[in-house]
C-alpha cells in the first residue's frame, strides 16, 4: 500500500495522490526500492538499524536492535529537511519529552534521546509489533464490542495525558496501534505526539491561521483556528469510534476544505442511520454523538467522563440509562432484587386490604346487653311532615329474644366481681 507523507494515510497502490490533502503518495518502502545510508549502521554504539518501517512529515521510523541487551526497539530520526527548521526541531524534542512524561501503558514509551553524526536528533521508543487501527479499518467496520474496548483503552491513556496537561491534537487510526496480548485480549498504544500541545508551556509553536492535523478528525475549533483545549481529543476520539463502528468517518468531502466545512457546520449522520445493517445499540450511538457536539461545552467535560461512558457500554447493549447518567452492569442485579422485593410487598399489601374489606362486610355478633351499652344513643325519629308519610312509618318491634341461662349476661355475678364494672 502507498502512504501519504503529509497525513500518513495508506491507500491502494493504484492511487497516486492523497484524497485528503492532494500530496503525492510514496511507494511502499523496501530495501530494494529505497537506499538509506542509515540502514545497517550502529547508532551511538548500541542501536543497530535493521529496516525502515515508515516515515511521516517530520521524521523516519526504523526498526533497530539494542546490541547489548538484544532488545528490539524503534528509532525515530528527524528528517534533514525538517532539521533545518527550528520549529520542527523544537516539535520533535517536545514529542519525546511529552510521551516520556506521561508514563502510561497506553502511550508509547520513550527510552532514549540523542543525535546522529550529522547532528540530526533521534529518540528511541518501544517497538510495537502489531497492526495500526488504520490497517484494521481497511477491512471494514469492527464489531461494536471490540470498537468500544479499543476506544476505552484510548480514553484511559488520553486521560492520563490530559492529567499531565498534554493534548495530543492529532489522533487518527494511523497513530493507534492495536497489539495482541497473550491472553487473547488487545492492548492499545498511542503514538506520534509531534504536534501535541503542552498546556504548561507558554511558548507557542503553532502559526496563526495554520491548521495542523488531519481534516477527518479535526474538531470545529481546530478547523476555525479558535482557542482549544483537551476537548479536541474528545472530538477526535468520537470521530474514530464513529469510524470503527460504521467503517466510515463522519465527514469526508472531495477536498480537505469541504471536509473541514462539514466538521464546522454539518451535523453528523447518526451511526445507526449510516449503517442500519449493523444493528448498533442506541446507547453507543448517543455516546458517539455527544462526543461529536460542535460546542465543546456540550461534549464530555473531560476524557475521564468519556471513559466512564465507554465503560458502561462494555458488553454492548447491557447498559441502562437513567436520565443523563448511566448505570454499569454490576448495578443491574441490585435493581432486579429491589424490584422483586417491591413486588412482594405490594402483593402482601393487596392481600391484607382484601381481607380487611371482607371482615368489614361480616361484623361479629354482639350480645344484646353489650350492644346496648356500646351503641350510641339514637336521635328521636323525625316526625313526618305529611300524613301519608306518617302512615308509612312503623315503630320497630321490641326484641322478644331473651338470653339463655348459659349466656354470660344471664349468669349471676360472683362475689369477686362486686364493685367492678360489668365487663359485658
Amino acid at each position: 500500500m502507498k502512504r501519504c507523507h503529509a497525513c500518513s494515510a495508506r491507500y491502494d497502490d493504484t492511487v497516486k495522490f492523497c484524497p485528503r490533502d492532494g500530496a503525492p503518495l510514496e511507494e511502499p518502502y523496501t530495501s530494494k526500492q529505497v537506499f538509506d545510508p542509515l540502514l545497517g549502521t550502529i547508532i551511538d554504539g548500541r542501536y543497530r538499524v535493521e529496516t525502515l518501517l515508515g516515515q511521516g512529515g517530520m521524521g523516519r521510523v526504523y526498526r533497530a536492535c539494542h546490541t547489548v541487551i538484544d532488545k528490539r526497539v524503534a528509532v525515530k530520526v528527524l528528517r534533514k529537511e525538517a532539521g533545518s527548521d527550528l520549529v520542527s526541531a523544537e516539535r520533535f524534542l517536545r514529542e519525546a519529552k511529552a510521551a516520556s512524561r506521561i508514563g502510561h501503558s497506553g502511550i508509547v514509551d520513550i527510552t532514549d534521546f540523542g543525535r546522529l553524526n550529522d547532528s540530526s536528533p533521534y529518540f528511541v521508543m518501544e517497538f510495537l509489533d502489531g497492526p495500526t487501527l488504520a490497517r484494521l479499518l481497511a477491512k471494514g467496520a469492527l464489531e461494536e464490542s471490540r470498537a468500544v474496548r479499543i476506544a476505552l483503552e484510548m480514553a484511559r491513556a488520553l486521560s492520563a495525558a490530559h492529567q499531565k496537561n498534554i493534548v495530543h491534537r492529532d489522533l487518527k487510526p494511523e497513530n493507534i496501534f492495536v497489539l495482541p496480548r497473550g491472553d487473547g485480549s488487545e492492548a492499545v498504544k498511542i503514538v506520534d505526539f509531534g504536534i501535541a500541545k503542552d498546556l504548561d508551556l507558554q511558548k507557542k509553536l503553532t502559526v496563526a491561521g495554520v491548521v495542523l492535523g488531519t481534516p477527518e478528525y479535526l474538531s470545529p475549533e481546530q478547523a476555525t483556528g479558535e482557542p482549544s483545549d483537551h476537548r479536541v481529543d474528545v472530538y477526535a476520539l468520537g470521530c474514530i469510534l464513529y469510524e470503527m463502528v460504521t467503517g466510515k468517518v463522519p465527514f469526508r468531502g472531495a477536498k480537505p476544505a469541504e471536509t473541514l466545512r462539514g466538521q464546522v457546520y454539518d451535523a453528523p449522520e447518526p451511526p445507526r442511520a449510516r449503517r442500519p445493517d449493523l444493528a448498533l445499540s442506541k446507547e453507543t450511538e448517543l455516546t458517539i454523538l455527544r462526543a461529536l457536539e460542535k460546542n465543546p461545552a456540550d461534549r464530555f467535560a473531560n476524557m475521564a467522563d468519556f471513559a466512564r461512558a465507554l465503560e458502561a457500554l462494555r458488553g454492548s447493549g447491557r447498559r441502562k440509562r437513567v436520565g443523563s447518567w448511566t448505570l454499569p452492569r454490576s448495578v443491574q442485579p441490585l435493581r432486579l432484587a429491589f424490584a422483586v422485593v417491591a413486588a412482594t410487598v405490594a402483593i402482601a399489601l393487596a392481600i391484607a386490604l382484601v381481607r380487611q374489606r371482607n371482615l368489614g362486610t361480616a361484623p361479629a355478633k354482639i350480645a344484646p346487653k353489650a350492644a346496648s351499652k356500646i351503641a350510641p344513643k339514637s336521635a328521636p325519629a323525625a316526625k313526618p311532615s305529611h300524613p301519608a308519610a306518617e302512615s308509612s312509618v312503623r315503630p320497630e318491634p321490641k326484641p322478644t329474644h331473651q338470653p339463655s341461662k348459659h349466656h354470660p349476661a344471664a349468669r349471676p355475678r360472683k362475689e369477686k366481681y362486686k364493685g367492678l364494672k360489668d365487663p359485658f
